[in-house]
């Protein structure tokens, strides 16, 4: 019985322990909260047009909600540089703290959606049909031409590709070839946009590698590359024309199906984020140079907490948007009381996945971070950025 009080006593101490990272960039965190909402709030209102008081409701959010993704990428390419060639490189402890921090979460998500697809395999939250084959892929989090049976995974295949392209080069390469490595791939992905209508051969399935998406993650390494000369652009001038390429973004592109996204969309977005954030880490460096980490807020702001939480909120919102929705059309509410609905199934989804974190995915992280390193890593001198 004692030991049992220790372990749950310690269990507790973890959940009760405010996510934070050693040479963490905030700013980062700001971010990937940002864009986890995004996606939510496109989401939630896929899922109130379904309802009868808001059936054929589109708002301005869906001109430019879907390109969520996209600032995902532009931020990955910016970290992963980071954690890879900003500190020693170990390819077990690599290897290793990426199938922790991907793969446990995500397959116990998708052993949620199997298990819903064993019971009616038209459960499938609008992933379209699977077989065998497609829930195997799932699983191993595979590339796939369709999208997995969790859908918003399609985004975690194109990461994994990247990984592998970062690992690939760490191992055998120096820092600088991943420029190259994603130059080119990125170079052939646009040609083959330009031309595959004119030839119709280059519709290859490629794995993700000739994504277009790699232009996003080579934006974000790029920023990593030349983060000292670009500190001369400051902040307030990369972001006000980040904003306003992504409400240009808004005007002047449209969303695209899943491996048939168009060149403008991907280049002005990805433009977009990259250059927000540029300014919202030069910021903090500034800031890290003046005060020091006085800066840092005592508690984590929300945005800041979501942002810990983003990967959990991202892969719990369509289960709970998909129950929320079910009940919502069941109970068939008039106006006011839909959107009472609406604004309880997005407190919901956002507080659901921040539990999920908070309870689940922090003490796993935190109980198996033994078996990547015994000690924590030193980085090598250069401006702070996040281990996560």
């Amino acid at each position: 019985m004692k030991r049992f009080a220790r372990i749950w006593n310690d269990y507790w101490r973890v959940v009760q322990t405010p996510a934070s990272h050693r040479n963490e960039l905030i700013s980062v965190q700001w971010l990937r909260g940002i864009a986890v909402m995004m996606v939510i709030i496109y989401h939630i209102e896929d899922i109130a047009r379904l309802l009868r008081p808001f059936e054929g409701f589109h708002s301005p959010w869906v001109l430019v909600g879907y390109s969520a993704p996209d600032l995902f990428f532009v931020i990955s390419g910016f970290i992963m540089c980071y954690v890879t060639f900003g500190m020693p490189f170990s390819p077990r402890r690599w290897l290793l703290s990426r199938f922790i921090r991907i793969w446990p979460l995500y397959i116990a998500f998708t052993f949620v959606a199997f298990c819903a697809w064993l019971y009616n395999p038209h459960l499938t939250m609008g992933s379209g049909p699977h077989d065998w084959t497609t829930i195997l892929k799932s699983f191993l989090i595979l590339p796939q031409e369709g999208l997995p049976v969790v859908f918003v995974g399609w985004t975690v295949e194109h990461e994994i590709v990247f990984y592998f392209l970062v690992f690939c080069v760490a191992m055998w390469g120096r820092p600088q070839a991943l420029l190259w490595v994603l130059g080119a791939l990125s170079a052939l992905g646009a040609l083959r946009w330009a031309l595959r209508d004119d030839h119709p051969w280059m519709n290859f399935w490629d794995w993700h590698f000739l994504s277009l998406y790699m232009i996003q993650f080579l934006i974000g390494a790029l920023i990593f590359q030349f983060r000292e000369p670009l500190r001369r652009l400051k902040t307030l001038g990369p972001i006000v024309a980040g904003v306003a390429l992504f409400i240009s973004g808004g005007a002047l592109v449209t969303t695209s199906p899943l491996n048939a996204e168009t060149l403008p969309r991907v280049m002005l977005f990805g433009v977009a984020y990259g250059l927000m954030l540029l300014g919202a880490v030069n910021k903090e460096y500034k800031l890290r140079e003046t005060v020091g980490e006085a800066y840092l807020p005592a508690r984590r702001p929300f945005l800041v907490a979501v942002g810990d939480a983003s990967y959990s909120v991202y892969l719990a919102h369509p289960f709970i948007l998909s129950i929320c929705g079910k009940i919502l059309g069941a109970l068939d509410l008039g106006a006011p009381m839909a959107l009472v609905g609406v604004a309880i199934m997005s407190v919901l989804t956002v507080g659901g996945g921040m539990l999920i974190h908070v309870l689940i995915e922090r003490p796993m992280l935190y109980y198996t971070k033994g078996l990547v390193s015994a000690k924590r890593k030193t980085p090598l001198p250069s401006p702070p950025g996040s281990t996560r």
